[in-house]
């Protein structure tokens, strides 16, 4: 008889891709918006601040919907479909929030 886990692993693949799909959008955006174009953003740690900020509820809600879409979907289109819904919903609720824009 196997146990349902529900806690990640942390050696667990399938948790890296989506952090790295976050931080590769977050850097790409401090690239273009905080750094001007260049990585000069990196050498000021309040940026590393707001990195966290950014990054870590777009990996929060691809993680969940990791979780929420269904398994017989291939692999690369739950990553397609989190990584969408993740990052449309972290920014919603950060412009939301956040900055109140909405």
């Amino acid at each position: 008889m196997t146990s349902l886990s529900l806690s990640p692993r942390i050696n667990d693949i399938r948790w890296y891709v989506p952090l790295l799909i976050s931080a590769l959008i977050t850097g790409f955006l401090f690239f273009i918006d905080e750094g001007y174009y260049s990585f000069e953003w990196m050498s000021k740690p309040a940026n590393w601040v707001a990195f966290g900020i950014y990054s870590l509820p777009m990996f929060f809600f691809q993680g969940l919907a990791l979780v929420f879409l269904p398994k017989k979907l291939s692999l690369s289109s739950r990553y397609l479909l989190a990584a969408l819904i993740g990052i449309g919903l972290a920014l919603f609720i950060l412009f939301k929030f956040l900055f109140q824009i909405f």
